[in-house]
């Protein structure tokens, strides 16, 4: 099901992403490009003045590993206690030992904090490998959106995070229990695309056991998530 369809008609909503039983209202969101390099092939025992692919993407990643640099420096959030971040995950080049590649590409993952945008962070990195085909010939690339997930910040005193506010103090008498972490889910995409509230809400413990061989939910954390829910339900509704 694509959100592009426009079958989702909702108000409100919960995700139940794992957020340790807290009410997460901030997330971060992120765009993962695929950048390739090409150029000719040749014999490795031949020298060549020109640069092979694997050469012109490794330019790339410094470039990109300076601009990295710069957005741990200028865009820090203190509610995460981290920042922007741009970080090489794949690469991939080449088909035989004695034989330069013809293409060579690499994987990216740029992590936004609230107050970005997934546009301009994909012109930020156009910007700094535009600026090296100026500086150096045949550094043409192609560039491939693989996904991206818009930041998500959802104010405090939003209806649907104070329900979940007042059930959670009735229910388990807490009442600090706003959360906010890096990461998050599909409920970002849902939260541009339809403009309703739907913080992250479930319970497990999140970055700790997430993706792991010990990833698990308590049964009783479950059960009282399940009770947690219809509460605020029913208050929202009410």
């Amino acid at each position: 099901l694509s959100l592009d369809s426009d079958l989702l008609k909702a108000d409100f909503g919960l995700s139940l992403e794992p957020s340790r039983s807290h009410i997460m209202v901030s997330g971060s969101g992120g765009i993962f490009l695929k950048i390739t390099y090409s150029g000719d092939s040749w014999y490795s025992g031949e020298a060549r003045d020109e640069m092979h692919s694997i050469q012109k993407a490794i330019l790339a990643i410094g470039t990109l590993e300076q601009l990295d640099k710069k957005l741990r420096a200028e865009k820090y959030y203190e509610p995460f206690k981290s920042s922007a971040l741009l970080t090489i995950t794949q690469m991939e080049a080449g088909t035989m030992m004695n034989l330069t590649a013809s293409s060579c590409s690499f994987v990216l993952d740029r992590r936004l904090i609230p107050g970005e945008t997934v546009a301009e962070a994909k012109a930020e990195i156009c910007k700094a490998l535009d600026a090296l085909k100026e500086l150096y010939a045949d550094m043409d690339y192609e560039m491939e959106v693989l996904t991206c997930m818009p930041p998500m910040d959802i104010a405090e005193d939003d209806p649907v995070v104070l329900a979940a506010l007042e059930a959670h103090k009735e229910l388990y008498e807490k009442d600090d229990i706003i959360y906010r972490r890096l990461g998050g889910s599909d409920n970002h995409k849902i939260i541009e695309k339809y403009g309703c509230s739907i913080p992250i809400l479930g319970p497990g413990m999140d970055f700790d056991e997430c993706n792991t061989p010990n990833e698990k939910v308590l049964v009783q954390d479950y059960l009282d998530a399940i009770k947690l829910y219809m509460a605020i339900v029913v208050k929202i509704l009410g």
